[in-house]
């Protein structure tokens, strides 16, 4: 009858708004974390989203370059880099480092892992 149409409305519509409220709170936390770079050995590498689809990342690279381990104490920290968040990409501003303005990443879920256009990916480590 009508009330009992009325109710499995109601019940529908509250758990559509209960996904969309899971989904939407995953979705922030997704990138947000430190990450392992095997490019940078043991050297830092974080995301955090500051709000809505932004983000910054931080890191620090050796200081004998791309490759060498990082030390803890002859690090060069960098960041925080401006980055863009929508869903499972995310595009990061490298250039105040030297790198690309505009570097591609996509969360993969599969590997825990951010893999980049570039062919390098971080593993989530926290």
């Amino acid at each position: 009858d009508e009330i009992d149409s009325v109710k499995m409305f109601a019940k529908a519509f509250v758990f559509v708004l209960l996904f969309i409220g899971v989904c939407a709170a995953v979705d922030q936390l997704l990138f947000t974390g430190k990450y392992s770079d095997p490019n940078h050995p043991g050297c830092a590498r974080s995301v955090i989203r500051t709000s809505g689809s932004d983000g910054q990342v931080y890191g620090a690279d050796a200081a004998g370059g791309e490759g060498v381990a990082c030390d803890g104490s002859t690090d060069v920290k960098w960041g925080p880099l401006s980055a863009a968040i929508d869903g499972l990409k995310l595009v990061v501003d490298f250039s105040p480092k030297g790198g690309p303005s505009n570097l591609n990443g996509t969360y993969s879920v599969e590997r825990n892992a951010i893999v980049w256009q570039d062919g390098n990916a971080w593993t989530k480590i926290n």
